[in-house]
């Protein structure tokens, strides 16, 4: 079977670039082709498979035509075309005798092992409003926090007035995470959802008493936070999702909350009834 496709896209985010499947592929042959982005191609380092990759620069040709007006008033439209030519960056991504990928017992997610180019935008050209560079974990952690669904759900109060006057009885801060944990597992019940980002927001979450799994954690980071613990969100990846081998924000799609106490790291998931500390569930 032999096949071929082309995939335009006024977007800047390009899919991964799948190479190899669960049948053995005789040739394969990508062209990558852009003009006002430049980005990052990352080979699965998991996978055994590795193509060639090839970059070059080409040029395209564009015609515009624009109306001209003559006189005070309208008596003519006149069309004047004009031809020009502008970069474009192309990307060339052979393979031959691409053997199967084959699922084993114990492998886990068998996409992980995929020979695949995953591609990662890093800067946009300055004729583009709005590029970003994400080309490091540092600006990818920036770019997270400073999302209104993900860093300001960490200011929430809402829960102050239900639990304030006990934290303050509690004295040591291991007590205080256990306390604040059992209590947001017994508040507020997970609805199924996953995903770094809440929907509805903490404060609509604890008021219902239902919500995603970041809505969950984010409050959860947020009460342990207002109780004086060293507290961060951690973002994680389930198993269905892969591994983030690369700076990436897609790479993760779960959050849960992260306790330092000394030289201890300890890790909360109150998704779940009956999880315990440092005790994650699937």
């Amino acid at each position: 079977i032999e096949y071929s496709y082309v995939i335009e896209s006024s977007y800047a985010v390009i899919d991964n670039i799948i190479l190899q499947y669960d049948i053995p592929i005789l040739n394969i042959d990508v062209a990558l082709i852009n003009e006002r982005y430049r980005y990052e191609l990352n080979l699965n380092p998991r996978a055994t498979y590795i193509p060639k990759i090839e970059k070059t620069e080409g040029k395209r040709s564009y015609t515009t035509t624009t109306k001209t007006r003559s006189g005070i008033y309208v008596t003519s439209t006149e069309y004047e075309r004009r031809t020009y030519d502008r970069k474009i960056k192309i990307t060339s991504i052979k393979g031959s005798n691409v053997p199967p990928l084959i699922s084993e017992p114990m492998a886990g997610n068998i996409n992980n092992y995929r020979s695949e180019i995953i591609v990662e935008l890093v800067k946009a050209t300055k004729d583009v409003n709005g590029g970003l560079a994400l080309n490091d974990w540092e600006t990818i952690t920036n770019s997270i926090m400073l999302n209104k669904n993900f860093g300001n759900q960490l200011k929430t109060t809402v829960f102050n007035q239900d639990v304030e006057s006990t934290i303050k009885k509690i004295k040591t801060d291991l007590e205080k995470m256990k306390f604040i944990f059992h209590f947001v597992k017994q508040k507020v019940k997970w609805n199924g959802k996953y995903g770094k980002y809440t929907r509805n927001g903490v404060e609509e979450a604890y008021k219902i008493g239902s919500g995603d799994v970041a809505e969950i954690n984010l409050l959860l980071t947020s009460m342990l936070k207002s109780a004086g613990l060293e507290a961060y969100p951690v973002l994680v990846s389930t198993k269905n999702n892969g591994i983030p081998f690369y700076p990436t924000k897609d790479g993760f799609n779960y959050v849960i909350a992260g306790v330092k106490k000394g030289n201890e790291t300890y890790l909360l998931d109150a998704t779940e009834k009956y999880t315990a500390i440092n005790i994650l569930p699937n």
